[in-house]
Formats: C-alpha cells, sequence, structure tokens
C-alpha cells in the first residue's frame, strides 16, 4: 500500500510521528548551528518548503526515484556551500576535512556553517519524509538516521538528542510495521514498553563516565588526553589553553596553577598570545576555518608597526606556541612542525617538550589613541561576516544596554574603550563562580556580581559586536614574573583571556576589560600558597611583571596595547566542541520528551502486566471494609476462598465448599 486512503489511523498518525521525532533530532542540531551564525527562520521556510515537495511527490514517484533526488539534492547543497567559501578546496582538502568532522569536529567550526546547514537539510527531510508518506519506514530510518549519525560523530548533537533520535527510529520500525500489517493500539502498546526500556538504560549508561575523545586531524599528533600539563584538569584551565584547541567552553569555579611553564627573552614585555577564537556559540567559542602550512613568512599588520624578537625556552609540555602579536617568523626547534591558524596564529603539529627552544619575530603596532580614531568603519564583507556574528537567539537587551554605554561614543575605538570602562567598573573580579544557564554575555551583564576573564572578554566581544565593532576574544600569558633584564618567567596562572578589535589600516588592536588588581591579588595567593605549603616551587626571583606594565589600552598617547597591564586569569576550557546538550534534564526540550516516552512506556507496561489489578487484589486480600453484617459475610468468604486456592487449589466447576474444604 503507497498512499493513505480516507482519515489515518491511529497507528499511522504515530508511524508519522515517530519518523517527524527522528528529523526533529537532527533539525534540531542543526537550528542550533543557524541560530548561532545566521538566521534560522531560513531553515524553517526551507524544511517546510521540502516536507510539502516530499508530501506531493510521493503521489507520482517511486522510491528508487525518490533517493536519486535525494542525493542530488545533498550534492547541489553542499556544493552550493563550498562555492561561498573564500578559497576553492582541493579533493584531498575535502577528503581529511570530513574525517575530521566524523571524529569529534564541530560543524560549526566551518567558515560560513549556517549556509552548510541550509545546504544539507533538504536531503534527509526530503527522503525520510517521501518515505514515510509512501509507508517505506525503513528507507525514512536509514535516511534520518544517516543525517543524525553524522552530527553525533561530529559532536555537535549530545547525548539526549542523540537519543531521541534513537527512539524515534525504533519506533518509527515498530509502529511502522504494524500500520504496514494492520495492527491496532493494541499491538501498538509493546512498543511503547520497548521504547520505554531502551530510555531507561540509555539513560543509565550515559551516567558512567568514559574517556576523552580526541578529533582526528591529519595535521596535528597530540597522544594522550586534551591535557598537556602535569597536573590535573579538573577546575584548572589554564590546561585547557595550552592545548589550543579550536574551541573554548566558557566554566563555573576555577583554581590557578604555579607550574612554570616557559622563560622568555623579549626587549619589551607584552602578552604571549596562543591562539584567537572567532565565532560565539552563547555559551563558548569556536575557531573557524582550517590551518595552513607555514611558508616561512606571515603578513604584518597594515598599519606601522615595531620589531620584537622573542626566545622561548619551554619549562614543561605545552600545546601551543606563544608569542607576541603579530607574529610574522618562527624559527629554531618548532619551525618545521608549526601550522599556521586562520587567525594568524601558530600551532605546533605535535606537543611540545621540556626544554624546547624557539625564536619568534613579531611586528607589534604603533597605533596610538588618536590614529585609531581616524580609522573609521570601512570594513570588508569578510571581516563583517566573521567578526560581527552573534547567535540569533541574543537577548536584544545587550545590544541595548551597550548603546547605552557608547551612547556618546564617535567612533569604534571610543566604543570599545568605553565598553572596556564600563566593565572595569561594573563588574567584580571572582574565581568563584557559578556557571549561568543561557547566554553568557547576558547572563554576566544582568545575573552575575563577577566573574572571570573568559567572562569579562566574552561580554565585551559581544557587546562590541551588536554596535557594529568588529572584534574577537584571544587567549595567551600575560608578561609574567621579571627574572632578569629583558627576561620572563611565565606560569599557568598568567594564563588570560582578553579582547582584540579590529580596525581598519591597522590591524587587531588589544583590550582588556578584566580588573587587573584583583587579579594579581589572586595570581600572588597562588604562588604564595605552592611555595609556602607543597615546597615544590621555587620562590619568586623577581617582581610579577604586570605590576609593572607599561601597556594599557591605547588611550592618548600609548601604542598598541592593553588595560591596566597584565594579569592572572584562565581562559575557559577548550574541551570538547560545542554539542546541542551535555546532560538529561528532565525539565528541559528534549528531556522532557524522553521523561513523557518512559512514562507512556511504564504505564502501558503496568497496564499490559495487570499489575493494577494484582496490587487491588492483594489489598482485598489483607483488608476489608466493612458495610454491613450480610455483605461483610460474603465478601470473608470470598477473601477465604482466594486464599486456599492460592495456598492449595482452587475449587473445581460443581465442587461445593464442603466438599472443597474435606478435600
Amino acid at each position: 500500500m503507497t498512499e493513505d486512503r480516507g482519515v489515518p489511523g491511529p497507528v499511522r498518525v504515530l508511524a508519522l510521528a515517530s519518523v517527524a521525532l527522528l528529523l526533529g533530532s537532527s533539525l534540531r542540531v542543526l537550528y542550533r548551528i543557524v541560530d548561532v551564525s545566521g538566521d534560522p527562520s531560513q531553515l524553517v521556510l526551507t524544511v517546510g518548503v521540502t516536507l510539502v515537495a516530499a508530501t506531493a511527490v510521493a503521489r507520482y514517484v517511486g522510491p528508487r526515484l525518490a533517493v536519486v533526488l535525494g542525493l542530488v539534492l545533498l550534492g547541489g547543497g553542499l556544493s552550493w556551500h563550498l562555492q561561498q567559501l573564500p578559497n576553492d578546496p582541493t579533493l584531498g582538502y575535502l577528503l581529511a576535512d570530513t574525517a575530521a568532522y566524523m571524529t569529534g569536529k564541530s560543524v560549526l567550526e566551518i567558515l560560513n556553517a549556517d549556509l552548510w546547514a541550509l545546504g544539507f537539510a533538504p536531503a534527509p527531510v526530503f527522503v525520510a519524509w517521501y518515505a514515510a508518506v509512501r509507508r517505506r519506514y525503513d528507507i525514512a530510518v536509514a535516511s534520518g538516521g544517516a543525517a543524525l549519525g553524522f552530527l553525533v560523530l561530529s559532536g555537535d548533537a549530545g547525548t539526549v538528542t542523540a537519543l531521541l533520535g534513537v527512539v524515534g527510529a525504533a519506533a518509527a520500525l515498530g509502529l511502522g510495521d504494524l500500520d504496514r500489517t494492520g495492527g491496532d493500539l493494541f499491538a501498538a502498546e509493546r512498543v511503547a514498553v520497548v521504547l520505554a526500556l531502551m530510555v531507561v538504560v540509555a539513560l543509565s549508561v550515559s551516567l558512567v563516565p568514559g574517556g576523552a575523545a580526541q578529533t582526528f586531524d591529519p595535521s596535528f599528533d597530540y597522544p594522550g588526553s586534551e591535557s598537556s600539563t602535569d597536573e590535573p584538569t579538573a577546575r584548572n584551565l589554564e590546561t585547557s589553553l595550552v592545548s589550543n584547541s579550536n574551541s573554548v567552553q566558557l566554566q563555573g569555579a576555577i583554581s590557578l596553577s604555579s607550574k612554570k611553564r616557559f622563560t622568555v627573552r623579549a626587549s619589551e614585555q607584552t602578552y604571549w598570545r596562543v591562539g584567537a577564537y572567532d565565532r560565539y556559540t552563547g555559551d563558548g567559542w569556536l575557531r573557524t576555518g582550517e590551518t595552513r602550512a607555514y611558508g616561512g613568512r606571515l603578513r604584518s599588520p597594515a598599519g606601522e608597526t615595531h620589531t620584537i624578537t622573542q626566545e622561548y625556552t619551554l619549562e614543561g609540555p605545552l600545546r601551543a606556541v606563544p608569542a607576541a602579536w603579530k607574529p610574522t617568523t618562527i624559527s629554531g626547534d618548532v619551525s618545521n612542525r608549526t601550522r599556521v591558524t586562520s587567525l594568524g596564529g601558530f600551532r605546533p603539529t605535535s606537543q611540545l617538550t621540556a626544554g624546547t627552544n624557539y625564536t619568534v619575530r613579531s611586528e607589534v603596532l604603533d597605533a596610538d589613541a588618536r590614529t585609531l580614531r581616524q580609522t573609521g568603519t570601512n570594513y570588508s564583507a569578510r571581516i563583517e561576516d566573521r567578526y560581527l556574528q552573534v547567535p540569533s537567539s541574543t537577548p536584544d537587551r545587550v545590544g541595548t544596554l551597550t548603546a547605552n554605554v557608547t551612547a556618546d561614543a564617535e567612533t569604534p575605538y571610543d566604543k570599545a574603550a568605553q565598553v572596556e570602562r564600563y566593565l572595569e567598573t561594573q563588574k567584580n573580579y571572582s574565581l568563584d563562580v557559578a556557571r549561568p544557564e543561557g547566554d553568557v554575555a547576558d547572563a554576566f551583564l544582568y545575573e552575575m556580581d563577577a566573574g572571570y576573564c573568559t567572562y569579562f572578554a566574552s561580554t565585551m566581544v559581544v557587546m562590541l559586536r551588536t554596535q557594529g565593532v568588529p572584534a574577537r576574544v584571544a587567549v595567551g600569558y600575560t608578561p609574567g614574573e621579571k627574572v632578569d633584564e629583558d627576561e620572563y618567567l611565565v606560569r599557568g596562572l598568567q594564563s588570560h583571556m582578553w579582547v582584540e578589535v579590529y580596525f581598519p589600516e591597522q590591524g587587531w588592536v588589544r583590550f582588556d576589560p578584566t580588573p587587573a588588581g584583583p587579579r594579581r591579588t589572586a595570581e600572588n595567593a597562588a604562588v604564595q600558597s605552592t611555595t609556602t605549603v607543597s615546597g615544590n616551587d621555587t620562590p619568586i626571583p623577581g617582581q610579577i611583571a604586570a605590576n609593572n606594565a607599561t601597556t594599557p589600552t591605547p588611550r592618548e598617547t600609548e601604542p598598541n596595547a592593553t588595560t591596566a597591564g597584565s594579569d592572572v586569569q584562565r581562559t575557559p576550557r577548550m574541551a570538547t566542541p560545542y554539542s546541542d546538550d551535555e546532560a538529561f534534564d528532565p525539565s528541559k526540550g528534549a528531556g522532557l520528551a524522553l521523561g513523557l516516552v518512559v512514562l507512556v512506556g511504564a504505564v502501558t507496561g503496568v497496564r499490559r502486566l495487570g499489575v493494577v489489578g494484582r496490587v487491588r487484589r492483594a489489598v482485598g486480600l489483607r483488608y476489608q471494609r466493612r458495610r454491613s453484617p450480610d455483605a461483610d459475610a460474603e465478601r470473608a468468604y470470598e477473601r477465604l476462598e482466594t486464599l486456599l486456592a492460592r495456598r492449595a487449589r482452587p475449587r473445581r466447576g460443581g465442587e461445593s465448599p464442603r466438599a472443597y474444604l474435606r478435600a
């Protein structure tokens, strides 16, 4: 049977709903991707048109041709996305990239991720819904399951979303079989019980902790887990900073590490930058784009610069190559195993070990505040597309507040300086904070009194982007402790996150909205705690360079630098790529749907097993409500007969009570 006649029965409706649930699990992830990087209403329109087309085509086209049409849609959609990329990718690049996405690399790291989602969505939706209308539930599950499977492998679909899709797939197959064979709701109850058991078992297994997975990338060879230091990663986010991962997940309370990381000799102190992130997800950051081979020299900033030469010696293992911004050349032990990120930083192809030496030449901007005020707003389309992005779900009040804060600012520089000053003065510094729900920038502005560097920097970038000022977050280390002339010792507790703002014809300029004084206090306390209690680290031979730093954010006379020196801050965890849900929560979204499945299955199972009747009989056997003497006597007789039947045997038909008792 290939089409419905008349009103569909309840089993048919449930089977179609199951296919919709399977598709919805994938679309839930795709919606989030488009929400982060584009306009989700476009996805809603695309899916709606596809569903209508699939329903119409199901009346006239056979399954084989429909699958071919689906493949054409998939190929056409992804080809359309590739045409939007700034560079034409090679076949080798596409194959390597696909392997990376199937081993944990988030789709959100794709440039124009919203266009990728819009190109990807129609094919599985068309084939799955077409097949469901034709009662080919096997094809529907194969199509919807393939889409969900890819998103699970990329890490974008979390555990609850994946489980919701599996429930939809199993229900579609079970109910679909009943629909094709004319089964009724009574037979469908068995499917409900099985689904409930699936959910309970799967959620139980998901509570068991597992090891950290690692994304496959043929350009990098990092052994072991994400941690690149000799310390546990729990609540010490410096370990995630030095891994130089492609993602940063904002955390709650953290601790500081006073372990030595490297020493650097340089003609001037500055921030030793590790990397930057451009795509804000609402609860973290991603670096989009791909790395490329280091070709011998990187481009200098557009404005006037001066050169800083830095000589680094690692004191412990690192998965990053710290360097003053903007690095142009690198030499030494790591030059032949260094790649360049899409945002212009260095990244090693393998973990660097203690004792590694390398030299970096950086060109540092000389632009002062007056120069930056004169740069204007002539941004290229590439800069605007990449560095003005905020999720569509970002509350409007973030932009409203920022507009009020920058009401009298006439230039992008003035807006950046005023937002920086606002956060410095209106928010307190604390390492002991609870991770907020929802959008981090909105929560920090309206719900939190204090935070650490990741909250300050992330919020400032989002605020500036709402006002049309291109900005991004950067991570690395502050200057460290001055131990000799032009030599600095950098510890884990100097890891930090700050803001970089783009100025046309100049380049990226550092701003730092995190309050300096409280950070120094936390840094000194962590160092003193280590040297006093553990005794496994040497005393500080020089004063913390941050206290003597002369690199404030460009004011009236100071060239390219940052607010109030340097500091003691942690960058958030660069652990797993973004996923749409991290844990089962029965009070929201997919968790509520799974809870409903368990409830329906439990009620159905109880009814089919006759548990209610058994409980009623057991209670009635032990307790008897008093009514009238005659009724009470009859009920007592019935209870006695039931008890004897359990202890001995039931009374046979035609057997008198007297004969039954004698037997």
